[in-house]
């Protein structure tokens, strides 16, 4: 089971070699290596991790960054520089909260917090790290759980000891002790390993170390353009179910409470009765409600679905299921719920229309060119934006299997990267994959960010392109730079040879979406919008354009059906 197209904000890049996306020092699942005193060098484990390395006396006074005075005197030990840390810069303190790939050997900048409250997102900035003077390097803070960094290095030693490595390549490669990897190895499978509490649902390759790239994409002007551009529409809130012993998943939209008749709007989400599934998420719910009908109730919609309802009184016949607020004690039928509008979240959405927006093409194109992503006009992965029109918009933290590619367009917004928070400013790109993300408020920011996304499988090319561009610095990492030296050729992009690839007439359909069937009932705007939206998604289009004529058009129904049917 893989959600690695799946194109909805439902709960559901690479350092070098040696390098720890947050510093996670275990040599375990969850046992925690001990912290060297100070005054002493660092463990070596972690100057494998290295992002980039700073003089350190050995008395353990502070050290600065290459090429800052005071000069280091005496020793020759180094430190790294890792998030938690903390740094001072122009008079103002504050802790390191993110090292992006492209910042190694002291070159680049590193995201620090300067404010007093440890939790809040003003004080986060930019600093080079050239100005950057270290007060003490022994406050690490980890920006992932150490479980779950030990159970991807697992996965890791397995893939590399069935590649033919050694027991001590393998140690040495992943910076961990040789009696840990030769325990791992033991397991011979990735399947066979103990996943971590909370990620028992997810598939391992659907993690990726964080790569960060600074300045990616800024034009000024790019973001305003596409803003003006596309279509948006409202999104909505998802969550992926499982049902309870089985390995059948579905998507549910979340219908919200309005509450009893003059107490206000109550806004809890509806809870289904019988369920015999549960929530799959970065907070999983491990199993389904144990709620028992009942027929002791009266449909609070019966009045504006006289109709349709199933249950406008008590004395009526029972019917299941139903649903409720336990709060209110608010009850509707079934029939009557799917009538009532879904959870809107505080973001819009558009999905990526060749032709709409000339200068949003060229951007993905230099994507797919400079990350060396499959074609998506074959592959059919998704691409889609998401836009913050404010500070108070946001998407709650939420996990997906698949690997994502985040270009931020706009004002700067912080994106949540497990337990880091990542100041993500105008052009930036990140890329990731099974780490929980999400945005939160931003009341400093002072106008819209949107963010173009691309979500396609596991792809060990991309990871490669991304992290030799973060490493090569410079050129490199800007938008349809230079070739770094080792990477394969780029792949060619055909369909941006000229405008007449993209036309957008509204008497021509897109060239991608066919027709659904062969009497031209199909070609209708309401259809053909669903049966791109399962195409975003990465379902095929043969499954899609079955699917919809299986369930009359209707593109929830639809997808579920996909899912379960593993397309």
């Amino acid at each position: 089971r893989h959600w690695e197209f799946l194109n909805f904000p439902s709960p559901f890049a690479l350092m070098p070699h040696g390098r720890r996306w947050g510093g996670d020092r275990t040599s375990g699942y969850g046992e925690v290596a001990e912290e060297p005193q100070k005054g002493n060098s660092v463990a070596p484990q972690a100057a494998r991790r290295s992002v980039h390395e700073v003089p350190q006396r050995s008395s353990g006074t502070p050290s600065v960054v290459p090429g800052m005075a005071p000069k280091v005197t005496g020793g020759d030990h180094k430190v790294v520089l890792q998030p938690g840390f903390h740094v001072e810069n122009d008079g103002r303190e504050g802790e390191v909260e993110f090292v992006p790939s492209c910042a190694q050997g002291g070159r680049g900048q590193v995201l620090v917090n300067f404010s007093k409250d440890p939790e809040a997102l003003d004080g986060l900035a930019w600093v080079p790290c050239k100005e950057l003077k270290i007060i003490d390097s022994h406050s690490r803070r980890l920006n992932e759980r150490a479980d779950v960094r030990a159970y991807r290095d697992a996965v890791k030693a397995i893939k590399l000891g069935l590649q033919g490595a050694s027991i001590s390549e393998v140690a040495a490669k992943l910076g961990r002790p040789e009696a840990w990897t030769r325990e791992k190895l033991g397991f011979r499978e990735p399947s066979k390993l103990p996943k971590p509490k909370g990620m028992e649902w997810w598939d391992p390759d659907g993690f990726c170390e964080v790569t960060y790239l600074k300045g990616y994409a800024k034009e000024s002007g790019l973001y305003e353009e596409i803003v003006q551009g596309v279509e948006w529409e409202q999104d909505k809130v998802w969550r992926v179910r499982k049902q309870e012993d089985s390995n059948d998943w579905h998507l549910r939209t979340v219908k919200e409470c309005p509450g009893k008749p003059g107490r206000g709007f109550c806004g809890r989400s509806l809870q289904k009765v019988p369920d015999l599934t549960h929530q799959i998420g970065p907070q999983d719910i491990r199993r389904a409600a144990r709620t028992l009908p009942h027929a002791d109730w009266a449909c609070e919609r019966a009045d504006d679905s006289a109709h349709t309802c199933q249950k406008p009184s008590r004395d009526s016949p029972h019917v299941e299921p139903y649903w409720f607020c336990s709060k209110c004690s608010w009850y509707a039928c079934n029939a009557c719920v799917k009538q009532m509008p879904d959870k809107a979240t505080s973001k819009q959405v558009s999905h990526w229309r060749p032709g709409s927006c000339p200068k949003l093409d060229e951007l993905v194109a230099d994507l797919v060119r400079d990350f060396h992503l499959p074609d998506p006009m074959h592959s059919r992965y998704t691409v889609k934006m998401n836009w913050y029109p404010d500070a108070y918009s946001r998407v709650s933290p939420h996990r997906h299997d698949n690997w994502t590619l985040l270009v931020s367009l706009g004002s700067p917004r912080v994106l949540t990267v497990d337990r880091a928070r990542v100041l993500m400013e105008d052009g930036d790109v990140i890329l990731f994959g099974t780490q929980s993300h999400g945005v939160p408020e931003f009341p400093a920011c002072k106008g819209g960010r949107l963010s173009l996304v691309l979500m396609f499988a596991p792809c060990d090319s991309v990871a490669n392109a991304a992290m030799t561009r973060a490493e090569a610095g410079g050129a490199a990492l800007r938008r349809a730079g230079p070739q770094p030296p080792g990477l394969p050729p780029a792949p060619s992009i055909n369909w941006m040879a000229g405008p007449e690839t993209f036309d957008n007439d509204d008497d021509d359909e897109i060239q991608w979406v066919p027709d659904l069937d062969a009497d031209g009932a199909g070609s209708s705007v309401v259809a053909a919008e669903a049966f791109t939206e399962l195409c975003s998604m990465g379902f095929p289009p043969q499954a899609a354009k079955a699917a919809l004529a299986a369930v009359d058009g209707n593109v929830q129904e639809a997808t579920n059906l996909l899912l379960a049917a593993g397309a």
